[in-house]
Parts: C-alpha cells; sequence; structure tokens
C-alpha cells in the first residue's frame, strides 16, 4: 500500500525553499495542481511549495489538522467541511459565486485576474459514433437536465447545470479547456499523452 502522504519535510508549514508556503493539491497532474499552479502565475510574485498527495481526502484531512496551511481541492471534497466549521473555503476559483455557498468570494472578486479552473462533467461517446446515436444521446441528456430536481441536486453540491449544452458546444468546449491548460501543463514539465 502507497502511503498517504508525499515525502516532504515534518514541518509542513515551512517549505524548503526559504520564502515559500505548502501549498497542498489533491496529486500531481490534476485539476487541484493544474488550479495550483495557474493561481501562483495569475496572483503574480505568489510563491509556494506544491505539495502533491494521492488525493483529495487526504490533502483535506492534512489541512484541516493543521499540517498544511492551505490547500486548493474541489467544492465536492470541501463543502461539508465548510460548512461544519472544520476548514474555511477562502476562494472560488469561478466566475461567479456558487450558489451553494455565496458567502465565498472568487478569486477574480479579490484581485486574482482570470483565475478559472473548474471541473466539468461531461457525457462522452467513442470517435466515430453514429451520429443518429449522438442525437438520441444528447436529447436524453438535455430532458434530465430540465428537471428542476435534478438541477436543485446540481447546485446544492456546488455545481451549477449547463442547460445549453449540445455535442458541437461541447467539443468546442473541450478544445478552449485544452489550449487553456496546455501552457500551464508544459510550465509543469509534464506531458500530455
Amino acid at each position: 500500500m502507497l502511503p498517504s502522504r508525499p515525502t516532504c519535510p515534518r514541518r509542513w508549514t515551512r517549505s524548503a525553499r526559504r520564502g515559500e508556503i505548502a501549498l497542498a493539491t489533491s496529486g500531481n497532474g490534476g485539476i487541484a495542481h493544474f488550479a495550483a499552479e495557474l493561481l501562483l502565475h495569475q496572483a503574480g510574485g505568489l510563491r509556494a511549495n506544491l505539495v502533491h498527495y494521492r488525493g483529495g481526502g487526504p490533502a483535506v484531512q492534512d489541512a484541516i489538522a493543521g499540517h498544511v496551511p492551505l490547500v486548493v481541492e474541489t467544492f465536492a471534497t470541501t463543502l461539508e467541511h465548510h460548512r461544519a466549521g472544520r476548514l474555511q473555503i477562502l476562494a472560488a476559483f469561478a466566475g461567479q459565486r456558487s450558489a451553494a455557498v455565496p458567502d465565498v468570494p472568487t478569486a477574480i472578486e479579490q484581485g486574482v485576474p482570470n483565475m478559472l479552473a473548474n471541473t466539468y462533467n461531461a457525457l462522452l461517446a467513442p470517435a466515430g459514433m453514429p451520429a443518429p446515436v449522438i442525437a438520441k444521446l444528447a436529447e436524453a441528456t438535455a430532458k434530465v437536465a430540465a428537471e428542476p430536481e435534478f438541477q436543485a441536486f446540481l447546485r446544492s453540491v456546488s455545481v451549477e447545470p449547463v442547460l445549453d449544452s449540445t455535442p458541437a458546444r461541447t467539443a468546442e468546449f473541450i478544445r478552449s479547456e485544452r489550449a487553456k491548460w496546455e501552457p500551464i501543463i508544459r510550465a509543469t514539465g509534464l506531458r500530455i499523452e
């Protein structure tokens, strides 16, 4: 079994590099890692030693326990801890505040320009799937997404439903996200495969 913590200095709040604080992520190469890299880039001059865990749970637990001073993680992992007062969410990396936690300001509101790092869910199919099948799946997905109960559930867990999605818009969104994240990925030294 692999250890849940990465190998790093025992004093988590002090970085191995002078003048930097430890900033935990849920793992090397995930959205939290890239969001942390984007934050460091967009915040201009902010220095941190990224500490990559093997999952959001261990990173959040160490933040709650005070072993790391900051963690970048999704609302799905942190929301209940925020509501219970065990963890304070400082900023949302979205274009607008979440309906699930309207008291949490966005990073943009706090002066970090273009700090957008959202996770998303998409229904994907193998390349070459026949167009009529894709159309039928898109129709069924739109029908479910239109249900008020489904929308209310998504918003309760800080997921904003996209109600005007189509296969073409989803493909364009994925292309734009790839273009957005490629420079960050390259800066980390990871390869896109």
